[in-house]
């Protein structure tokens, strides 16, 4: 249950935003994970997660900038999430060269787990590599 401190709280924010955006409360759901990001600047999930819901909701510019906080506040799996993100929001707003240059950075700078090592990492380089071969 919800107790009304957000450092308790924390972790049910996605997915409450998600419900009410479901419900048709967006501006509601947005909030929550609104009122995350700004109580934690430096934490990679709730930027990564409002600039997912903004991408649907067509909110472009405003999912560009929530990307590139993802970006830079996500680090190793994390941040391969986000650039794919920030690719897709690049691509949505025709701008499919800039895109382009963002994911070959990604993937040309991505540490590369070794050989036969079961991480995320190496399904995300390779969803990264696809989306970018699909421009």
């Amino acid at each position: 249950s919800l107790d009304g401190d957000i450092a308790v709280d924390r972790g049910h924010y996605t997915f409450l935003a998600d419900l009410w955006i479901s419900a048709g409360q967006v501006d509601h759901g947005l909030w929550y994970l609104e009122s995350a990001a700004r109580a934690y600047p430096e934490e990679f999930t709730f930027h990564h997660a409002l600039s997912g819901q903004l991408l649907t909701l067509g909110r472009l510019p405003e999912a560009l900038a929530e990307a590139e906080r993802a970006v830079t506040t996500g680090y190793g799996d994390n941040r391969l999430r986000a650039e794919k993100r920030r690719a897709e929001i690049l691509v949505a707003l025709g701008r499919n060269d800039e895109a382009k240059a963002s994911l070959d950075a990604a993937i040309s700078t991505a540490e590369r787990p070794a050989e036969g090592v079961q991480v995320r990492t190496t399904r995300y380089l390779k969803e990264l590599e696809a989306y970018r071969a699909g421009l």
